[in-house]
């Protein structure tokens, strides 16, 4: 259970627990034994309608937070009923025009329609994200069963927690399919925030890309984004983190008085905008990645970046015992989908792996 919170464990081992005590396992101790050490899953129930209907309802009750949705990069939202997509809404940042109403000599008493004294009110914009159900089917033989036996806990918890990795991979896969975005306008390139294209090992993400795209998005159009968070791979942290820019002591670079380190040194934040590690990000070896693999740097206004559109009404689990081949089929149906809600509000940076 090594990839869930403590909450989520807790609420897997009391899942495994019950289960135990439905299938009429006498004792607390044994029940609790069962969780945690004992039965494998084949065995349970013949016709695995117990096993079947615990392991729905977990899979629909325990939602653990993915990194992404923790650190408020995607927002994600349940299918309301009778529909097939969530609907997510970007409320546009409004211009008042002010008008005195007692300049003296000049006083208005009233703002007619079609006067053109009124402001139009900007609506709001949506965007929807329609969920599909992706399904995968564990097959374990009886031979595997009866060497190292599978505890039912550690498949409760395996099942939680591939549901998360699921939803989190496909976000990457949104946030980094640059058909998504302008590229002309959201897509640099690392090594001196240039126009984006194919990149080299040259593309090594720095300290001043990161600023130059934060101010990048302060200052670019009508709406004035606050970009809060950059998102990084594990590659990226570290150019960051050792970067000559940030060295103690150092006196050539201006950057080192915008970034904030933690109680272990290391590094917070630049510029107020949170730096977060992503060890799952994957490694992009197409497009202007297809020289040199590498990864998208983003930098963005979190709650404006991804939606993520879930069904949780349509999770399910489901076992079936195959005496033909001598093995346990288990089947998991998972429900999601990502959308980008406001690709201007982001900047991609195009970054090769060293």
């Amino acid at each position: 259970m090594e990839g869930l919170d403590i909450k989520s464990k807790e609420e897997v081992s009391k899942f495994a627990i019950e289960l135990g005590e439905q299938l009429k396992i006498e004792t607390e101790e044994f029940a609790s034994k069962f969780a945690t050490d004992g039965t494998d899953a084949a065995s349970l129930d013949a016709s695995s309608y117990t096993l079947n209907r615990k392991f729905t309802e977990m899979i629909r009750l325990i939602k653990p937070l993915s990194m992404l949705q923790e650190k408020g990069i995607v927002r994600v939202q349940e299918i309301d009923d009778n529909t097939d997509k969530a609907l997510f809404n970007i409320l546009p940042q409004q211009s008042f025009t002010w008008t005195a109403v007692d300049t003296r000599g000049s006083e208005k008493f009233s703002l007619a329609a079609g006067s053109g004294s009124y402001q139009s009110y900007t609506a709001p914009s949506y965007v929807d994200v329609q969920p599909y159900t992706y399904s995968n089917t564990l097959r374990i033989h009886d031979n595997i069963r009866l060497v190292n036996p599978m505890r039912l806990a550690e498949i409760m918890s395996q099942v939680v927690e591939e549901k998360k990795y699921a939803k989190e991979a496909n976000a990457y896969t949104t946030l980094g399919t640059i058909g998504n975005y302008t590229s002309s306008v959201s897509a640099k390139k690392a090594g001196g925030y240039a126009s984006v294209g194919t990149i080299t090992s040259a593309a090594v993400l720095t300290i001043s890309d990161v600023v130059a795209a934060i101010k990048d998005l302060k200052t670019d159009g009508n709406r004035k984004i606050k970009p809060n968070v950059v998102l990084v791979a594990t590659e990226q942290f570290y150019d960051l983190q050792t970067s000559s820019e940030l060295a103690p002591g150092q006196t050539s670079s201006a950057y080192y008085k915008l970034a904030r380190f933690d109680e272990n040194g290391r590094l917070f934040s630049i510029d107020n905008c949170e730096i977060v590690e992503s060890q799952m990000m994957p490694q992009i070896t197409t497009g202007y990645f297809v020289s040199v693999g590498g990864h998208y740097a983003y930098v963005g206004q979190k709650g404006l970046i991804a939606g993520q559109a879930v069904d949780s009404k349509r999770d399910k689990v489901e076992t079936w015992r195959d005496p033909k081949t001598h093995a346990t089929e288990i089947t998991t149906d998972v429900n999601y989908a990502t959308g980008i809600l406001y690709g201007k509000a982001m900047r991609l940076i195009a970054c090769a792996d060293n």
